[in-house]
């Protein structure tokens, strides 16, 4: 059984962080999710170890929105995260 099944892969509810994306927008779709979860993180992974560090420490920080106003975020949702390298 994996995290998202313990929530019913809810998609609203857990938020998955992929290796590949778009650096800038990366956190944007998880802005209100509950639990974040990054099963399989490498070399590869595009976000800082600043921001990294920022959401685990649950440290203020800005999300860049495309399209519109970045948000300010507190994180405050459980983060776990996996890397095969």
């Amino acid at each position: 059984m994996t995290i998202s099944n313990i929530y019913n892969n809810n998609s609203s509810f857990v938020g998955t962080m992929e290796t590949k994306g778009h650096a800038q927008f990366a956190l944007e779709h998880l802005l209100n999710s509950q639990v974040i979860i990054a099963p399989e993180l490498d070399e590869n992974f595009q976000l800082g170890q600043t921001v990294i560090n920022k959401m685990m420490a649950g440290e203020p920080m800005s999300v860049d929105r495309k399209g519109q106003v970045a948000q300010n975020k507190i994180w405050d949702a459980p983060l776990t995260a996996a890397g095969n390298s």
